[in-house]
């Protein structure tokens, strides 16, 4: 289920606890597992912790379709009633080039925190924020910008092929590959 909500970033400390637990997303390195045909996304948290979070492709759809629409309305807003396709191109394609690959996060020995059933989203002026929430009653938050998010945009489309899973519903500056990316083997790897 995806919820909008206002953004009350509370800077409260991670309580690193079991089930009720608010930890903040430093690094994220999904991967596609075929055998759960789900997204396994194991993230690295502000207090150093490992955890894995599990979405459906359904939960993908939402947070996917929600952050595309923000991004067109903020590119709509720069186009200036012009025709917007190509600086979605541009930006999508700018955002990828920025993207360089780091150490994937190890979930070898990570805390499955399980499915993730909600996700909070929430805009503040050029800040975006992700509340993931599991059915261990665990929250991860993602806090970023436009950029980020357009970078998130594209791993996901990179796991909706690993995945064979349709890119149809989404608007079509997200599901084609970016320029760059195409000629670009480091922006081609970068997962996180």
């Amino acid at each position: 289920m995806l919820t909008p909500m206002d953004d009350t970033a509370s800077g409260k400390a991670e309580t690193g606890a079991p089930g009720q637990a608010r930890h903040d997303i430093t690094r994220l390195t999904p991967t596609y597992d075929r055998a759960e045909d789900r997204l396994r996304v194991a993230i690295e948290t502000k207090a150093g912790a490992v955890l894995v979070l599990w979405l459906t492709q359904r939960v993908s759809n939402q947070i996917v379709m929600a952050l595309a629409r923000w991004l067109e309305a903020d590119v709509k807003q720069l186009a200036e009633g012009r025709n917007a396709a190509p600086l979605h191109g541009f930006e999508q394609s700018a955002a990828v080039a920025q993207h360089r690959a780091q150490t994937a996060v190890a979930a070898q020995k990570a805390r499955d925190c399980g499915l993730v059933h909600q996700v909070d989203m929430s805009r503040k002026g050029e800040r975006y924020s992700l509340a993931l929430h599991t059915t261990a009653g665990d929250t991860a938050q993602l806090r970023s910008g436009a950029i980020e998010m357009r970078q998130l945009l594209d791993i996901f489309r990179r796991m909706y092929q690993a995945g064979e899973w349709s890119t149809a519903g989404w608007p079509r500056w997200a599901a084609q590959e970016p320029e760059v990316a195409a000629k670009t083997p480091e922006a081609r790897k970068a997962l996180h």
